[in-house]
C-alpha cells in the first residue's frame, strides 16, 4: 500500500462520523443524513449513487450545488439553507466558508490568454508522458549560475486543507493546478492572479495534463471519487465529465495521462482503510486502468490489476475472505507509442491468495487494456490499514512488508541507444528493465531499507545520463525483509545504463531510530517528530537536480557531484497573492516544475506525521514583476 495516497485516519474519521447517521447516533435536530438522504446513500450500490463513505471524499461546494440547484434539489427541497449548509458539513468535514476565496484575488480579465499557437511547456507527472521529470535548458530557462538570484516571487494558497500535492501543467504563461479542497485553478505564472477556477466533485490530487483535441487545448483532471473532467483551457468551461472507476471503493490518486485520443485512469482503492471497519469482509476491490474517449468522455476499456474479480476464497477469524484483492495503482500510467503498450506500477494485494500481479510493473495495451505482460518484484505481499485492529484476521495473521511500486514508471534512452524502463520501489530497490523483453530486469540496485513509507515513496527523475533516486527509508517497517540493512536515507545518483552509484547525498536531520523499549504510543509519538526522509519526487534541468525533503527544504544539487548549490526553506507563513491563510511544511508528492526562468514549489503535506501546508509558491530570480 502506498502510505501517502491514502489519508487512513482523516478517512476513518469521517466514516465513523457517517456511520453514526444511519445508526441514529447523532442529536436529532442534527439527524438529517438518516431522514433525507439514509435510504439510498447509507449503504453500499451499483456504484451510480454515491455512498456516505465516497460524500465524505467530495467537495463540500459541489454537494451544496447539487442539492441547491443539481440532481437531489427535489430531494433536498424540505431542507433550509442552514440545514443543507449543516448536512454538507457534516458529511464532508470541511467549512464550507473556509473555501472562499476573495474577488481581488482574480485577474482583471476571466480568461486565460491560449491561442491556437500556445505551446504546452510541462503536462502531466513529470511534464510527460514518459514521466522524467526531467525540463531541458531551454524549457527550464534556469541555469546553474542564477541559482543565487532565486527569491520568492508569489504564493498561491489551497483554502482549507493541510495539503498542497497536485503538480501544475504549464501553457505559455498559464499555470494550472488541483487543489486538495476539490478545484482546478488557472493561474498567471507572472502574479498569480486566477484567471478560473472549477470546482471537482472531491479532491484533485494527481497532476494536471494538457492535450491538443481537434487545435484545442484541453485540461484533463481527475478527482478523487475517479470523476475525470476535461475543461477548456481558455475558459475553464466543463467539456464532458466522467466517472473512471468500476467499484464503489474505486480512487484516483495518480495522473491521467492523454494517447491515441484517449485518457488512461490509474486507479487505487479506498477498501485498504475501509479494511479496518470491525464489520468488513475483506477484500472486494481491485486496481486498475481506465480508458476513456479523449473527445467524449466514453469508456473505452477498463482493467483490473489483478486481472479478475473477488470471490470468496475461505473464512478466517468467523469472517468471509475473498480474493483477489489490491493491487491498487496509485501512480501516474507511462504511455509508450512506439509500442504501444502503457506501464503502471502496483501495490500489494489486500487479501490472499495473492496475485503474481502485485508489487509488480504492468505492460498494458494501449488500444484494449489488455495484459501485454507483468513483472513482479516482491511475491506474497499482503497486507491492509486494518491489521493492527484484528491481527488474528487473514491476511493480518501473516502481514506482508507492504512495499508497492508508488511511483510511475519512466520510459528513458540510454547513452547506449537502449531502450530502458526505470521503476523504483519501496523496498528502497531501483529496477531497470527491458521493455522489448517482457521487462526482464538488466540491473537492479539497492539505495535503501524500505519500509512502507519508502524506500523510492514518490519518484525519480533522469536527464538521460543519470537516474536521481530519492530514499525515504522511514522507519515504518511492518515485516522486515532486509534486517541486516541499516535505513540510509538521502539522494542518489546512479548511471543510467549500468545502476552503479555516482553520489549520494544523506538526508540532513536527526535519527529515525525510536528506542524500542518504548511502548506503542511513545514509538508513534517519536516517529512523528524524525521527518529525516527525502519522499518527494525530485526534478532535473541541465546540470541541477532540485529535491525536496520533509522538512519543507528544497536544495538545489550539482547534477554530476551532488554537491548543494542552494537552498530554499518552505516551512514557514506567507503572504499570498489570493488573500487566503497560507503555510509552508513537508515537500511530499511531486517534484518541482521549472519553467521559463521560475521554479514552482508546493509546500505542506499534513498526514503521517508530516508537516501540515497548503501553498503553492512562485520562485523566480530578480525582483517582482
Amino acid at each position: 500500500m502506498m502510505m501517502h495516497l491514502r489519508q487512513v485516519s482523516l478517512f476513518v474519521t469521517a466514516l465513523s462520523a457517517l456511520l453514526g447517521f444511519g445508526q441514529g447516533a447523532m442529536a436529532s435536530e442534527d439527524n438529517l443524513f438518516a431522514t433525507h438522504c439514509g435510504s439510498c446513500h447509507g449503504q453500499q450500490t451499483d456504484g451510480r449513487i454515491p455512498t456516505a463513505i465516497a460524500l465524505a471524499r467530495m467537495n463540500p461546494l459541489a454537494v451544496l450545488a447539487t442539492m441547491e440547484t443539481g440532481s437531489m434539489q427535489v430531494q433536498a427541497q424540505k431542507l433550509s439553507i442552514a440545514q443543507k449548509r449543516q448536512l454538507v458539513e457534516k458529511l464532508t468535514g470541511k467549512k464550507i466558508a473556509a473555501l472562499t476565496i476573495p474577488e481581488t484575488a482574480y485577474c482583471q480579465t476571466r480568461e486565460a490568454p491560449v491561442t491556437p499557437d500556445s505551446t504546452i511547456h510541462w503536462s502531466g507527472w513529470g511534464g510527460s508522458g514518459a514521466g522524467l521529470g526531467y525540463a531541458t535548458g531551454r524549457e527550464a530557462g534556469l541555469s546553474q549560475a542564477e541559482l543565487p538570484q532565486l527569491q520568492t516571487d508569489w504564493v498561491f494558497a489551497f483554502p482549507g486543507v493541510s495539503q498542497a500535492r497536485s503538480q501544475p501543467a504549464i501553457l505559455d504563461d498559464v499555470l494550472y493546478i488541483g487543489g486538495a479542497e476539490g478545484s482546478v485553478t488557472a493561474l498567471d505564472t507572472h502574479t498569480g492572479c486566477i484567471y478560473w477556477r472549477v470546482d471537482t466533485s472531491s479532491a484533485v490530487r494527481g497532476a494536471i495534463t494538457l492535450a491538443r483535441l481537434e487545435g484545442d487545448v484541453v485540461v484533463f483532471a481527475v478527482a478523487s471519487n475517479t470523476d475525470a473532467y476535461a475543461l477548456d483551457a481558455r475558459s475553464g468551461a466543463v467539456i464532458w465529465k466522467q466517472r473512471a472507476g468500476f467499484h464503489p471503493f474505486h480512487s484516483v490518486t495518480g495522473t491521467p495521462v492523454v494517447a491515441q485520443d484517449k485518457v488512461y485512469v490509474p486507479l487505487s482503492s479506498i477498501e485498504v482503510g475501509i479494511a479496518r471497519m470491525p464489520d468488513h469482509h475483506c477484500c472486494i476491490s481491485s486496481g486498475g486502468v481506465a480508458a476513456l474517449d479523449a473527445a467524449s468522455g466514453s469508456v473505452v476499456w477498463q482493467t483490473r490489476s489483478t486481472l479478475r474479480e473477488a470471490v470468496k476464497v475461505g473464512e478466517s477469524a468467523g469472517k468471509a475472505v475473498f480474493a483477489p484483492s489490491g493491487a491498487p495503482i496509485w501512480a501516474s500510467p507511462t504511455v509508450d507509442e512506439a509500442r504501444g503498450l502503457i506501464y503502471v506500477g502496483t501495490g500489494e494485494n489486500y487479501s490472499r491468495p495473492t496475485t503474481l500481479t502485485s508489487d509488480a510493473i504492468m505492460a498494458l495495451r494501449l488500444d484494449d487494456g489488455t495484459l501485454a505482460w507483468s513483472q513482479q518484484m516482491t511475491a506474497n505481499d499482503a497486507w491492509h490499514g486494518g491489521c493492527s485492529q484484528m491481527p488474528d484476521y487473514a491476511p493480518c495473521d501473516d502481514p506482508g512488508p507492504d512495499l508497492d511500486f508508488g511511483m510511475a514508471p519512466m520510459v528513458v534512452t540510454a547513452p547506449s541507444g537502449k531502450d530502458l524502463l526505470l521503476a523504483g520501489q519501496k523496498s528502497g530497490v531501483v529496477f531497470a528493465l527491458d521493455p522489448d523483453n517482457g521487462g526482464q530486469v538488466i540491473w537492479q540496485t539497492r539505495v535503501g531499507k524500505g519500509s512502507a513509507l519508502g524506500g523510492i515513496h514518490w519518484g525519480m527523475a533522469t536527464d538521460g545520463v543519470r537516474v536521481y533516486v530519492p530514499n525515504a527509508d522511514r522507519p515504518t517497517v511492518i515485516k522486515d525483509i532486509n534486517p541486516e540493512r541499516e535505513p540510509t536515507p538521502g539522494l542518489y545518483a546512479l548511471d543510467v545504463l549500468t545502476g552503479a552509484v555516482v553520489w549520494s547525498v544523506p538526508s540532513p536531520g536527526p535519527s529515525c531510530k525510536p528506542d524500542p523499549s518504548l511502548d506503542p504510543r511513545e514509538r508513534r509519538t517519536a516517529l512523528r517528530d524524525c521527518l529525516t526522509a527525502h519522499s518527494a519526487a525530485p526534478t532535473v534541468i541541465d546540470g541541477v537536480v532540485f529535491a525536496g525533503d520533509l522538512y519543507g527544504t528544497l536544495r538545489a544539487h550539482d547534477a554530476a557531484t551532488g554537491k548543494i548549490l542552494w537552498t530554499y526553506d518552505s516551512n514557514r507563513n506567507y503572504d499570498t497573492r489570493n488573500g487566503v491563510e497560507g503555510r509552508g511544511g513537508s515537500i511530499d508528492g511531486p517534484g518541482p516544475v521549472i519553467i521559463n526562468g521560475r521554479l514552482f514549489l508546493n509546500s505542506g503535506y499534513g498526514s503521517f506525521g508530516q508537516r501540515a501546508g497548503n501553498v503553492l509558491i512562485s520562485i523566480g530570480p530578480g525582483a517582482k514583476p
